[in-house]
């Protein structure tokens, strides 16, 4: 390592250090899964990345309570398949779609959703069924106003809010 690397390394330590109790705590996903693993994952973490964008629109506690419920859910499906590999994963994946399509569900009903709201839903639907083919859930992909680099990327950003 060279001077220059390492001053810069010294001089972001503490802002990294700002930034990492400033917010949600990100774990890193191995990269040796499977892509479909580490799409569940990112689908559960992005989809969590609305829950500070729905502050403002004022929900009841009951649809707070309900979507936070179905977003740990999701979480915990995914922490368990990061975790250990499911050897058919045609099980887990059709227990997460579920779960997933109860949330996104739940907020197309609330009026006023920010755009960016919108945006991670249909990323997390647009990735859906790519999740559902890589496991033999589905053998074609449908249609979708999204592509799955892009859903990817979208979701990517919402999980670091």
């Amino acid at each position: 390592m060279n001077r220059r690397r390492a001053l810069t390394l010294i001089a972001a330590a503490p802002l990294a250090a700002c930034q990492a109790t400033s917010g949600p705590v990100v774990v890193p996903v191995p990269v040796n899964l499977p892509e479909w693993v580490k799409d569940l994952k990112l689908v559960a973490d992005g989809l969590a990345g609305v829950l500070p964008l729905l502050a403002p629109l004022g929900l009841s506690a009951a649809t707070t309570a309900e979507v936070q419920a179905w977003l740990a859910r999701l979480e915990q499906i995914a922490d368990a398949a990061v975790a250990a590999v499911p050897a058919d994963g045609k099980a887990t994946v059709g227990t997460f779609v579920q779960a997933a399509a109860a949330v996104v569900s739940v907020l197309s009903g609330v009026d006023g959703l920010p755009s960016s709201v919108t945006s991670i839903l249909v990323a997390a639907q647009a990735l859906l069924p790519i999740i559902q083919i890589a496991v033999g859930f589905l053998m074609t992909p449908r249609g979708s106003p999204m592509a799955p680099a892009q859903a990817r990327a979208v979701l990517a950003a919402a999980r670091r809010r």
